[in-house]
């Protein structure tokens, strides 16, 4: 409280305010008491969350050590007045790298936490990434812009309901309404009032407003380039707000608790192992810092380079162990459906959903379905009879693009064999096209194929054929992989199977009328 109290004592003196700054401001304090006051049961459902969140820890000591890495799925809504505002996209992908270091502990100026702690400083062993899909399933960049008449996006403190910050996330309101918050992490880029560098909900305060959830960043602490660092936040231009807020996000406090930076000191953040912090620090300390201050009594002093506190970009540089637990346990308690987003993953043209086939009065009736579709014009239907040459047999129109689902049929008529295989060539506008997996019919009415022992394992099998002549064999894996292949004059030939791993094999056999019959082999 001191330190902020004497920076503006300090500026109110001098007059002269092109020599001070605005000390850092996060609005999430402010937000969440906003909050609670709208909404009385936000209080309680925190209280909730730190039960499960205890709860999940307990029953997952080890899950930092045990899991992979998760891909965060971001779209990054920039709302601007000015052309300034309106930052780059190199401006935003700077941040995404930024996040990607400090969230990894890749960051070059992990170097620089005290010795003391370093064994604290944590892989988070989360990752970001822009958005390569829309909700609807439509490529992006992952980058919405929106211009605004709104001067700036700020709280009216005579309304104690509402935080009409929010507004900027709603296109209804000079904002951008954003995307579904259970597959994706918004952030809101915008001109913010004065002080505040940013601000955050804690998941358990969005349950009843799922709108409103994500983060929000002023322009001119955004990234590395561009707009960030100027105006009153020149120590705010490597990215460590939004590194900041996305902590409280995944239901980190401030190193100092929950209570406003004017509030009691020394008040817990709910981590057992970042040290007792008497009150947020700013401008950029010499460790060790405020020794013997209250609560803080160990000779290391407060953590303030901690992500968490409020010091200049270029002075923090840590999360420690137990906030990556903390945060790991709000991924998969509040936030699990980021885990399986599949934002990260870039459209292909055409989200075939299923590809299938049957036989019914000797037709063999073919269908598909597909999820969406980009500048699809038409499909290609193919036939094979030994599952290598295929020839069209017929084509049906696409649906440009769409990201409805959408149903296809085919007959194929004039077939009167034994066994077919299919695929769809699936062909764009501009003439790029895409190959489905390959499926085969198998009329059973002459089936003369046999083998057993079948599942095996590594002993091989016995195949017999109840035909004369020259037959052509042909062992593939699922995706269509010749394994063996044989000449067989005889009815009987062992097929190898020591070699093979366990799985799903197809056994075809050419007959010498040019029939083929194909037989499941299944290696245990």
């Amino acid at each position: 409280m001191f330190n902020k109290l004497f920076s503006t004592i300090f500026c109110l003196l001098l007059a002269l305010p092109v020599f001070c700054q605005t000390p850092r401001k996060c609005g999430t304090t402010h937000a969440h008491q906003q909050m609670i006051k709208r909404d009385p049961s936000a209080l309680v459902r925190k209280e909730s969350l730190e039960r499960a969140t205890n709860a999940w820890r307990a029953n997952n000591p080890n899950a930092a050590q045990n899991r992979a890495v998760v891909t965060i799925p971001v779209v990054v809504h920039v709302v601007y007045r000015t052309t300034a505002q309106n930052i780059s996209d190199a401006q935003i992908q700077s941040q995404i790298a930024v996040l990607n270091r400090d969230y990894r502990k890749l960051n070059t100026d992990a170097s620089n936490v005290p010795t003391v702690w370093k064994p604290l400083a944590a892989d988070v062993q989360l990752q970001f990434c822009l958005a390569a899909r829309t909700p609807a399933g439509a490529a992006t960049n992952g980058i919405t812009r929106t211009s605004t008449t709104t001067i700036l996006f700020e709280d009216n403190p005579n309304t104690l309901d509402e935080d009409e910050s929010d507004r900027v996330k709603s296109s209804t309101t000079g904002g951008k309404t954003g995307w579904d918050p259970q597959k994706y992490l918004n952030i809101w880029v915008c001109r913010l009032d004065g002080g505040t560098l940013g601000y955050s909900y804690f998941p358990s305060d969005i349950v009843g407003f799922p709108e409103l959830d994500g983060i929000v960043v002023d322009y001119r602490a955004f990234g590395t380039s561009g707009t960030a660092g100027t105006g009153v936040f020149p120590d705010s231009d490597l990215g460590r707000t939004a590194t900041h807020e996305i902590g409280h996000y995944f239901n980190l406090s401030h190193t100092w608790g929950d209570d406003d930076e004017n509030g009691p000191p020394c008040q817990s953040d709910n981590v057992s192992d970042t040290p007792a912090c008497f009150e947020p620090t700013y401008g950029c300390e010499i460790f060790p810092y405020l020794v013997g201050t209250q609560c803080v009594t160990n000779a290391n002093g407060q953590m303030f380079m901690n992500f968490m506190d409020y010091v200049d970009d270029n002075c923090m540089n840590l999360f420690t162990t137990g906030q990556a637990a903390r945060m790991l346990a709000a991924l998969n308690v509040e936030r699990p459906n980021l885990i399986t987003s599949n934002g990260c993953m870039a459209p292909i043209p055409v989200e075939l959903m299923s590809f299938e086939g049957k036989i019914k009065d000797k037709t063999n009736h073919l269908f598909w379905a597909t999820a969406s579709e980009r500048s699809n014009a038409y499909f290609d239907v193919e036939r094979s009879f030994d599952g290598q040459l295929f020839q069209k047999i017929g084509q049906i129109k696409g649906n440009g693009t769409t990201a409805a689902r959408h149903d296809y049929t085919f007959d194929d008529l004039n077939f009167n064999g034994i066994t077919a295989y299919y695929r769809l060539n699936q062909v764009d506008f501009d003439g790029k096209s895409t190959l489905s997996t390959v499926i085969s019919l198998q009329n059973n009415r002459e089936n003369r194929v046999k083998i057993f022992p079948n599942p095996v394992g590594t002993e091989g099998s016995l195949l017999q054929v109840e035909a004369d002549g020259k037959k052509e064999i042909l062992l593939q894996d699922v995706a269509g992989k010749t394994l063996f292949t044989a000449l067989l004059n005889a009815r009987e030939l062992r097929i190898p199977t020591a070699q093979l791993s366990s799985g799903l094999y197809f056994i075809s056999v050419k007959m010498p009328s040019g029939v083929v019959e194909i037989q499941k082999l299944i290696v245990r």
